[in-house]
This record gives structure tokens, sequence and C-alpha cells, in this order.
């Protein structure tokens, strides 16, 4: 639907027939929708960055063998030798978790 929309609006902006006044309102519904489109794409990825971050914070609390052992049961193989900076394997505290929530 929304394609139809956009087409019919460049069809008016290239219509010889169409008035100043249908010309510019049809730029600038198209310039809306653009923006539109690049906000919609900002907040994408923004929400990828912010879940590719949980996924590393949670690799580190979890440790290299953990997340290997847990990656191993879903059929995915990974060596947990290769990263050793992901963590001890030791449970480290959570943002905002206190030593004594731990165990």
């Amino acid at each position: 639907m929304r394609e139809g929309i956009i087409g019919t609006l460049a069809r008016v902006l290239t219509d010889d027939n169409a008035s100043h006044r249908e010309k510019t309102a049809a730029a600038r519904a198209l310039m809306a929708a653009d923006a539109q489109n690049i906000e919609m794409e900002k907040m994408t990825q923004a929400d990828e960055h912010e879940y590719r971050a949980n996924l590393v914070a949670i690799a580190k609390h979890l440790g290299p063998s953990e997340v290997a052992r847990l990656a191993a049961n879903a059929g995915v193989a990974i060596d947990a030798e290769a990263f050793p900076d992901v963590g001890t394997g030791e449970a480290a505290p959570i943002d905002g978790e206190e030593e004594s929530e731990r165990t």
C-alpha cells in the first residue's frame, strides 16, 4: 500500500497538468515519508546495538566455557579458548547487582 502511495505522489510531481499546490503537497508528503523512514532506520540500529551490547554483557557474565557449552547445546560450535577476553567464568556482578545477591 505504501509503495502505491509513493508512486502516486511521484506521478503528481511529474504530471504537467498538476497545479503548483498539488506538486508542493506531493513533494512535502514524500519528504515526510523519507524523514520517517530515516527515523525508523535509526531506531532499528539503536535497538540492534543495544541487543548486541546485552549479549556481550551476558557473555562476560557467564564466561567463555559456559557460553561455549550453551552454544553447543544450541548446535553452534564455539571455541571458548578463542575468546579469552570474554570473562573468567566466575559469576561477575550484573550492573546494579550486589555481591550478596549472586550467592
